[in-house]
């Protein structure tokens, strides 16, 4: 029965690898077969490339799978136009994300169909960058107009009861 492994496994396979351990002893270790060693072994480039390519390389160690974005150069300017707004306290929606993705890809300069083809951006694609680049989503409650600051000053001056 064929079991894929995470990114972690995979990386661990790779160190134990650069360490000089022969590749039988990994697999009676791990417990995983030869062949997924030396296919581990046999795709150590493109494993390194997605993980030092990742905005956010420790969210992706639980990925099985290594798929790439569609549209990377979109992304990569999704993610840092997200990371400024993040910075200055700038609540972002998912719908925003869509419109400031979907603005990206038409203002882009690449000059490349096959990328805008290949680009479209649903929820089901907002979900899959948001697992990509380590993005959680949070509800905001409470109205803060209606709140007493000045109430709740006093109360941080109160002493313990």
């Amino acid at each position: 029965m064929k079991k894929n492994i995470t990114l972690n496994e995979k990386l661990n396979i790779i160190k134990m690898l650069n360490e000089g351990i022969s590749v039988k002893q990994i697999a009676e270790t791990l417990n995983k077969s030869i062949n997924t060693i030396y296919s581990v072994k046999r795709c150590k480039p493109k494993i390194m490339n997605i993980y030092q390519d990742s905005n956010v390389p420790e969210s992706m160690g639980s990925f099985k799978r290594m798929r790439l974005a569609n549209c990377k150069e979109v992304e990569n300017k999704l993610y840092g136009m997200f990371v400024k707004q993040r910075h200055n306290d700038v609540s972002i929606s998912e719908e925003t994300l869509i419109v400031e993705a979907k603005s990206i890809d038409n203002c882009s300069d690449t000059g490349s169909n096959v990328e805008r083809n290949d680009c479209q951006f649903s929820r089901g694609w907002l979900n899959k960058f948001k697992r990509r680049n380590g993005i959680k989503s949070y509800k905001l409650c409470g109205d803060s107009e209606g709140a007493n600051v000045e109430a709740t000053r006093k109360f941080d001056r109160m002493p313990n009861l």
